[in-house]
C-alpha cells in the first residue's frame, strides 16, 4: 500500500494557507516557503510571513507529518518529569500529612520507635511516589508530543499540524485523540489531508497564542544555511538528536528545592523525637498482666504481716496477758500500759457478774509488785475492795490519748498489723514508705477496738468511711505491685475510749 508522502502532504499544506489568509491585510510582499529552519537548528516544513502593518508582522507555519514520520505526533511520556514530579508531590503530601498529625499530637513514637517510624516514612513516602507514577501519565503535561513541542521553541502568530488521511486509520486512536486535545490546549491547528490533496480542518488556531514569552528566531532557507549551522545536518535527519541535544529537557531545580525543604522539615521533627528520653505509658490491661504474674509468685498469707521470726504474733482472736519485763519500750510506754492494766483490773473487780475475785486480786497483785512507784497500794488491796471512781482512775491515761488523737473524733484506719514492740511497727513503717507510701503508728491501748499493742496503719486516719474504702484496694495493690504486701489490708473502725 502506497501512503501519502510528505512532500505532497507540505505542498497542499502551503496551498490551503496561501487561500486561507489571502484575504488578510498585508502590506509588502509575502514570503511562502517550505523547509525552512533556524541556526539553533529548529526545523519548520511550511513557512508563511507577511507585514500586516508597518510594526507588525504575521507569521503562520505548520508540520507536516506522514507515516513515516508518524513518530512526531505520537505522544511519548516524560519519564524525567514524570519521577522527578512523581517523588516532589508523593513527599510533599506525606510531609503535609504528618505534620499536621505531628503538631496536633497524634504522632508521638519516642527514641525506643525511631527505626520504626523511620522505616514506615519510607514505606509510605515510596507507596505515594508510585501511586502517582501510576496516575500521572494520564495527563497531557506528561505526555510529550515532538512536533508540538517543537512549535513552543519559536514565536508565530498561528501554527498547524498538517497530517496525512492514512497516518489514524481510526478517529478513536488514543494518539489521534491526544494530539487534537493538545492542540486545542495549546491553541494549535489541526489540518487532514486526503489522498487527492484535499485540506480538511478539524481545529483552527488560537488567534493569539496561548504561551507567552517566546523568543523570535530567524528563518533560514535550507539551501542557503551558512558553514556555521553545519553541525545541525544530524538534527536535520534525526530528531531523537533534539532529546539528545537537552532541546526539551526538563528544568527540575524548583523540585529538587522542594524536596530539600520538605526532607528538612522530616528531619527536624525526628531530631526533637530522638532527643526525648524513654517514656512509660500507662496501660491499664498490661498493669493488671503484671500484677497477676507478681500475685502467682507471692505466696498467700494471712492478715498481719511477718517481718521477722522473732517478731510474729501468735494472734488467734485472743490476746494474752504478756510479760511487762521483755517489752522494749521508753519508761512512759512501759508505765502507761501497767496503769492501763491496773485499770482493768480494777474495773474487772468492781464488777458484780464476776464471781470469783481472788484470781483478779492475785494478778493485781503480782502486776502490782513489779510496778515501784504504786507498790505501796498492794497493802490497800482487800478481798471486797471498796468502790472506786472510774474517772479519778482513768484519768491520766486517757488525757495522754486524748491529746495524742485530737479530741474525740472516730476514725477510719486501714490496718496494715499488730507489733510486739515499737522498733519492729517503725521497721514495718519504713518498709511501707519505700513502698511509696505513708504510714503510721498508734497505741492500741487509747482506742476500744485494738489490743494494748502498736498497731501500724497505711496512709492517714480516715474521718470518712467512704474515703477509706475507696483507698483500701489502691494500697492493697500498691503495697503489691512494690514488692511490701504479705496479704490484705483490714479497714478497721476505731473509736477512742474516753468518748
Amino acid at each position: 500500500m502506497e501512503f501519502l508522502s510528505e512532500h505532497t502532504i507540505k505542498k497542499s499544506a502551503m496551498r490551503f494557507f496561501k487561500t486561507h489568509y489571502k484575504y488578510r491585510d498585508r502590506i509588502g510582499e509575502t514570503t511562502a516557503q517550505i523547509d525552512m529552519t533556524t541556526p539553533e537548528g529548529i526545523i519548520i516544513d511550511g513557512f508563511y510571513r507577511f507585514r500586516s502593518d508597518r510594526n507588525q508582522t504575521f507569521i503562520a507555519s505548520f508540520e507536516a507529518t506522514s507515516q513515516h514520520s508518524i513518530h512526531e505526533i505520537k505522544y511519548k511520556i516524560r519519564k524525567e518529569k514524570l519521577i522527578w514530579e512523581s517523588f516532589s508531590f508523593a513527599l510533599l503530601f506525606f510531609t503535609i500529612i504528618f505534620s499536621i498529625l505531628y503538631l496536633n499530637k497524634n504522632i508521638v513514637f519516642g527514641r525506643e520507635y525511631l527505626f520504626v517510624a523511620i522505616l514506615i516514612v519510607i514505606i509510605s513516602i515510596a507507596s505515594l511516589f508510585f501511586l502517582f507514577r501510576l496516575i500521572l501519565p494520564y495527563f497531557s503535561a506528561y505526555r510529550q508530543i515532538y512536533a508540538l513541542e517543537q512549535f513552543k521553541l519559536y514565536q508565530a502568530n498561528e501554527q498547524w499540524v498538517a497530517i496525512g488521511e492514512d497516518v489514524f486509520y481510526n478517529v478513536e486512536d488514543k494518539y489521534f485523540l491526544e494530539l487534537k486535545r493538545q492542540c486545542v490546549i495549546n491553541g494549535f491547528g489541526l489540518m487532514i489531508i486526503s489522498d487527492d490533496a484535499e485540506v480538511r480542518k478539524v481545529i483552527t488556531p488560537s488567534h493569539k497564542p496561548l504561551h507567552k514569552n517566546r523568543q523570535r528566531r530567524t528563518f533560514l532557507d535550507n539551501f542557503n544555511i551558512n558553514k556555521n549551522v553545519e553541525n545541525y545536518t544530524e538534527m536535520l535527519i534525526s530528531p531523537e538528536k533534539w532529546e539528545k541535544e537537552g532541546r526539551f529537557k526538563f528544568d527540575y531545580r524548583l523540585h529538587l528545592t522542594l524536596i530539600l525543604l520538605c526532607l528538612t522539615i522530616l528531619t527536624a521533627f525526628f531530631w526533637k523525637e530522638a532527643q526525648k528520653t524513654k517514656v512509660n505509658s500507662g496501660n491499664d490491661n498490661k498493669y493488671k498482666r503484671q500484677l497477676e504474674k507478681l500475685k502467682e509468685d507471692l505466696k498467700k498469707e494471712g492478715n498481719f504481716y511477718i517481718i521477722e521470726d522473732g517478731y510474729v504474733i501468735d494472734y488467734k482472736g485472743l490476746v494474752q496477758d504478756y510479760d511487762l519485763n521483755h517489752l522494749q519500750v521508753d519508761n512512759y510506754e512501759v508505765d502507761w500500759y501497767k496503769k492501763y492494766q491496773q485499770d482493768s483490773l480494777f474495773e474487772a473487780l468492781l464488777d458484780p457478774s464476776i464471781a470469783d475475785k481472788n484470781a483478779l486480786i492475785d494478778s493485781l497483785n503480782e502486776l502490782l509488785a513489779k510496778d515501784s512507784i504504786i507498790i505501796k497500794k498492794r497493802n490497800q488491796i482487800s478481798t471486797t475492795p471498796k468502790p472506786r471512781s472510774k474517772a479519778n482512775s482513768n484519768a491520766n491515761n486517757l488525757k495522754w490519748c486524748k491529746d495524742q488523737y485530737f479530741g474525740n473524733r472516730t476514725f477510719y484506719m486501714l490496718k496494715d498489723g499488730v507489733y510486739k514492740d515499737r522498733k519492729t511497727a517503725e521497721f514495718r513503717v519504713s518498709q511501707i514508705n519505700k513502698a511509696s507510701s505513708m504510714a503510721g503508728i498508734v497505741k492500741g491501748g487509747c482506742f476500744k477496738e485494738l489490743k494494748p499493742y502498736y498497731v501500724v496503719y497505711v496512709d492517714v486516719l480516715y474521718h470518712n468511711e467512704e474515703r477509706a474504702k475507696a483507698a483500701l484496694p489502691y494500697f492493697n495493690e500498691l503495697l503489691k505491685f512494690k514488692g511490701y504486701s504479705s496479704g490484705e489490708l483490714e479497714l478497721v473502725h476505731i473509736s477512742p475510749k474516753y468518748n
